[in-house]
């Protein structure tokens, strides 16, 4: 596919003929505020093959710019025009468009909106060693200097000093003529001389993947240019070569070497952190980690990362990794959340987008974001625990099993040497019996219509009166090929009912479902003649968690799904049902949500549109308030209850509380606030900072109560449930959110600042505005190429359905012809391969 040019913020998205770039009203505000008259006209198809491509709008120079008017006496102003190498204008461009191939440079001209070849850079040139065989190029420009990286050898082209210098593995070499960018495509040679050679960079290799370059502040001044000295980062297959603007090459390597060492890109982030993609999974084409440093105060001497470690609290450098890697910030389960593109504060790779926003000199409390096709996440803080309701899917969610509720009778299950009957004893409404005369005895049932790869939970209430007390439990159990078991059992066997749950992922569009009794000693099937009798057996697709921990909710009923507004791409969950059976969301003990006596932020989106004072919806809970009611619930509880009249409440319970009910002090457990108005959509965020627990709605502060104690117990820990949309029982209440829509629930071991809290609004705000699209745009999650324009303050993402253009957590724009390799822009032109 060609480049394509254009005015990325003009774009047509239907136009499929320009595919990447289309345009509309050269009138358009941006293009006047820009004052980018010329560039409105650019639609041009550039005829090359890219692999790189760097939009170089010298505006955003140090100097504007203005170095361009002082070059009358270089060697390349000179040269003769109108060439195949050289076209026809001897200015350099304001704006320029620079392409590369796998073997050579090409400038274009963006001031004229033909896009001209301005100057190309060939191959077997200065940019090409004489002994090597050049097969791709990186670039990027600053102040003058082109900088290009090869997987041999790199070079910086001067464009005010008129000088090429050279970055190798030694730096013992040496051109024999030509270092002026005049002679750039003569056929030069090197020559290894003893010494250090004359501006020649040694790097930690030779084989270089990509390059950043930006102006720290306070910069020295090129004496022979005038202009501050850029600092130039390089990745390469041995690790990080910086040079800094004093001249001195600082290498940052893997303490593991071999392809822990690998960096195949390289950025600069908007806090001026150092950003880098490492360690190369065994020669695969994505990274696990990343690490960054920051510029503002950069070593001066060369440093290791470790993959097994950090180095966050020596203050070098902090890690962003997948689940299972060390690192301060973590996104994805498992390595299908690993990445090959990188730019400004974003990674892009197979499974997605994620957007980060460090948290400078606490990067344990950072900021990041997870974006698909089908979910967006909003802002992830910190020690992220759960993060839910994201997705922009409407479709039901149906039931898989059939006849779980045997309400009727036990139609539709099979049986292996047990018996089973409906029964009422235990469940009021029915439930099966099975009996178990001995091993290999279960009842069963195929189910079908899973799609493989896909998470879905088995949830089954089960109760077992054990003739073997201790040693045999109910189980419901999803049981593969070679008789491997995802199996969840009752843990008690005192004669009361226990909810079982099993995750699993399909592995086919049909599974088999089992319901027994076992002895200890066994795992799947049933065994000892005990009897055991089930209710409510469901399997449905989760709703998933989409944080590292990937603890999905089992879905009790058919949760309605809606947009949080006309047209929009995230959904609600809800309204949940008013009466029995209560459709809710739930998640089995997960000891990760015992809070602990620690930091901690509870925060997610509402919307009630109740017109009765009196009506009370729970709409989040954890712990077992639903099961024993106020008097008896453990610490660690708490819960988040909305009502018309009064606001939000949260009340909680920890080690601290009195021995004979939580609630003796209503007050020091009541935090609450007033609505303006109902049907509206409200940002709830609770934080624990300390010995204080901190209220804000939308990011308003609306006060704070001290708290003590630990939220956390041993006890009763079966109960110990997270609930969405219902509190878990009826020992109190029940309180139903049958008035409430929900989504973006997150819980984090961790506190966000007052001005997290403020980003984590402003930027999910919108995403419930009328046809506000959260997502990437297509049905692919690939990224395929990554750019950032600094003066739109818009992430430009590829994929193979298109560009999305972001701002913030929002996509504002798309085209929807395929990127494959690169993107770049600056000012709102846009290059993209």
């Amino acid at each position: 596919m060609p480049n394509l040019v254009g005015i990325g913020l003009s774009q047509v998205p239907t136009n499929s003929m320009l595919g990447g770039m289309a345009y509309q009203d050269p009138e358009h505000a941006s293009i006047k505020n820009l004052d980018l008259k010329n560039l409105s006209q650019i639609n041009a198809e550039i005829a090359d093959t890219a692999v790189d491509v760097f939009v170089y709008d010298t505006r955003k120079d140090s100097d504007g710019g203005a170095w361009r008017k002082r070059t009358q006496n270089t060697s390349w102003y000179n040269e003769t025009l109108g060439t195949t190498t050289r076209g026809t204008r001897r200015e350099f461009p304001a704006v320029a468009v620079i392409v590369a191939e796998s073997t050579r440079v090409t400038i274009y001209d963006g001031d004229d909106p033909d896009l001209p070849m301005w100057m190309k850079i060939e191959p077997n040139g200065i940019i090409d060693w004489p002994t090597s065989n050049t097969t791709r190029i990186n670039i990027s420009a600053l102040n003058g200097i082109l900088t290009t990286v090869t997987n041999d050898g790199g070079h910086l082209f001067k464009f005010v000093e008129d000088f090429v210098e050279i970055m190798y593995s030694s730096a013992n070499y040496n051109l024999n003529s030509g270092r002026t960018i005049v002679d750039r495509n003569n056929s030069t040679s090197y020559t290894t001389v003893s010494n250090t050679a004359f501006r020649v960079y040694k790097m930690v290799t030779y084989a270089m993947n990509d390059v950043a370059m930006t102006v720290l502040p306070n910069a020295p001044i090129d004496s022979a240019t005038g202009l501050p000295i850029p600092t130039i980062a390089v990745a390469t297959n041995g690790g990080v070569s910086v040079i800094k603007d004093d001249g001195i090459v600082v290498d940052i390597t893997s303490a593991q070497g071999g392809n822990y060492n690998q960096t195949k890109a390289i950025t600069i982030t908007e806090e001026n952190y150092l950003w880098w993609l490492g360690d190369y999974n065994a020669g695969s084409t994505y990274l696990r980690d990343s690490y960054a440093v920051s510029l503002d105060n950069f070593p001066s001497s060369d440093f290791t990362w470790n993959n097994s470690s950090d180095n966050v609290s020596a203050g070098t450098y902090y890690a962003l990794t997948t689940n299972g890697e060390q690192g301060e910030i973590k996104i994805g389960s498992g390595n299908t959340w690993a990445w090959n593109h990188q730019e400004r504060n974003a990674l892009g790779g197979p499974a997605g987008l994620a957007v980060h926003k460090p948290n400078i000199g606490s990067e344990n409390n950072s900021l990041i974001a997870a974006i698909t096709s089908d979910y967006n996440t909003g802002w992830m803080q910190g020690d992220i625990k759960g993060a839910f309701l994201s997705d922009t899917d409407t479709a039901s969610n149906p039931e898989l099993v059939t006849n779980g509720t045997f309400n009727a009778n036990v139609d539709n299950w099979n049986t292996t040497s047990v018996t089973i009957a409906r029964d009422t004893t235990i469940f009021s409404d029915g439930g099966i019996k099975v009996t178990t005369p001995g091993g290999g005895s279960y009842a069963y049932q195929q189910v079908t219509g899973l799609v493989s790869g896909k998470q879905y939970i088995f949830t089954a209430r089960a109760y077992n009166p054990s003739g073997n007390p201790g040693t045999d439990v109910a189980t419901i159990s999803i049981v593969s090929a070679g008789y491997t078991a995802n199996t969840a059992s009752s843990t008690t066997v005192d004669n009361t009912i226990q909810d079982l749950y099993v995750t699993f992922t399909a592995s086919g569009t049909t599974e088999t479902i089992y319901l027994s009794i076992v002895a200890a000693a066994y795992n799947v099937y049933g065994q000892n003649g005990s009897i055991g009798y089930f209710d409510n057996v469901s399997v449905r697709l989760t709703e998933e968690d989409r944080s590292v921990n990937n603890n999905g909710l089992a879905a009790i009923g058919e949760i309605p799904k809606t947009p949080v507004a006309t047209g929009a791409d995230l959904v609600a969950y809800g309204p949940f049902a008013a009466s029995s059976p209560y459709k809710h969301l739930v998640q089995p003990y997960n000891s990760d949500l015992l809070l602990g006596s620690g930091d901690f932020c509870i925060t997610g989106w509402v919307n009630n549109t109740s017109t009765s004072n009196s009506v009370y919806e729970d709409i989040i809970t954890f712990g077992n308030i639903g099961k024993v009611g106020y008097s008896s619930m453990e610490p660690g509880s708490w819960f988040i209850q909305m009502n018309r009249a009064h606001g939000f409440n949260m009340y909680y319970r920890t080690t601290a509380g009195p021995s004979d009910s939580g609630w003796t002090n209503h007050s020091s457990h009541f935090l609450t606030y007033s609505l303006n108005g109902m049907g509206i959509w409200y940002k709830i965020t609770l934080v624990r900072r300390g010995s204080e627990i901190y209220t804000y709605v939308n990011d308003d502060f609306i006060g704070s109560t001290s708290v003590v104690g630990s939220f956390t117990t041993t006890n009763n820990l079966n109960d110990m449930k997270l609930h969405i949309g219902y509190e878990g029982g009826t020992a109190y209440g029940p309180y139903i959110s049958q008035f409430t829509r929900m989504a973006l629930w997150k819980i984090s071991k961790s506190a966000p600042s007052a001005e997290q809290v403020k980003k984590m609004y402003e930027d999910e705000k919108v995403l419930f505005q009328e046809n506000a699209k959260a997502t990437l745009y297509g049905s692919s999650d690939a990224v395929t190429a990554l750019a950032f324009d600094e003066v739109t303050d818009l992430l430009h993402v590829g994929t193979s359905a298109g560009r999305s253009e972001f701002q913030g957590l929002r996509r504002i724009n798309n085209t929807t012809d395929a990127v494959t390799t690169a993107i770049s822009a600056s000012n709102g032109l846009v290059a993209e391969q």
